[in-house]
């Protein structure tokens, strides 16, 4: 899926996001060359579950060993915020994916 496709998807959708990073730059006219789609979601559970949707229909997974489902649940994400730090969670289609040694 392009990275055009799934904007569309996710606004299709009624998912709230904020588009930042490089792709976001571009959009303003910038020449910025980015192969990532960097997205801040609204942080609640019904927001999440239509991500979480989307993001399947896509065939994206997740980079860490997590299932794709932990998403939905926002105050788990705050723990993994808050307990470990976590500021960014990564999917990526499954060819982008590095294989396992």
């Amino acid at each position: 899926m392009s990275m055009y496709n799934l904007l569309a998807t996710l606004c299709e959708a009624e998912v709230d996001f904020v588009l930042i990073g490089g792709l976001a730059v571009t959009l303003h006219g910038y020449q910025r060359v980015t192969m990532d789609v960097d997205v801040v979601l609204a942080m609640n559970d019904a927001n999440l579950e239509k991500f979480v949707d989307c993001a399947k229909g896509a065939g994206l997974r997740p980079v860490l060993p997590i299932p794709i489902d932990s998403l939905r649940d926002a105050s788990l994400i705050d723990d993994w915020h808050r307990d470990k730090g976590m500021l960014a969670f990564a999917l990526r289609e499954p060819d982008a994916m590095a294989a396992s040694v």
